[in-house]
């Protein structure tokens, strides 16, 4: 969510496998869009040393890390992480756009493996 008033920033999420399994390997991508041009942002501030920090929760509270995507060529930020189970994860995405505000964007996943219920909301 952005600063109250206005518009927060669009964040769309990929994963590679599509299907993520719980105990291995895959690759998220990011892809941040202004909230009325709708164009990539790729310019971000540094905060606390990176430009973008990844918070993974899952439902239970139980797992947390806190990571950072790269800025790939193409604007796109990507990150290689591991959902260590099943189940239902939040992504806490935080930046900082160049000239804009602070924002914490948040998404869901789901594993393969979850619940068809919670798989049917899997990206937030």
């Amino acid at each position: 969510m952005g600063p109250p008033g206005l518009s927060p920033f669009r964040v769309a999420v990929d994963t590679v496998p599509r299907e993520v399994e719980p105990g291995k390997p895959c690759r998220l991508r990011f892809v941040i869009a202004h909230p009325t041009t709708g164009a990539r942002v790729k310019d971000l501030d540094i905060v606390h040393d990176m430009p973008f920090h990844l918070f993974i929760v899952s439902d239970d509270l139980s797992y947390y890390d806190h990571i950072h995507p790269k800025l790939e060529p193409d604007g796109a930020f990507v990150v290689e992480t591991e959902f260590p189970r099943s189940g239902e994860y939040h992504l806490f995405c935080d930046f900082l756009p160049a000239g804009g505000t602070p924002q914490v964007i948040h998404k869901r996943l789901a594993t393969a493996d979850s619940s068809e219920v919670d798989r049917s909301r899997r990206r937030g």
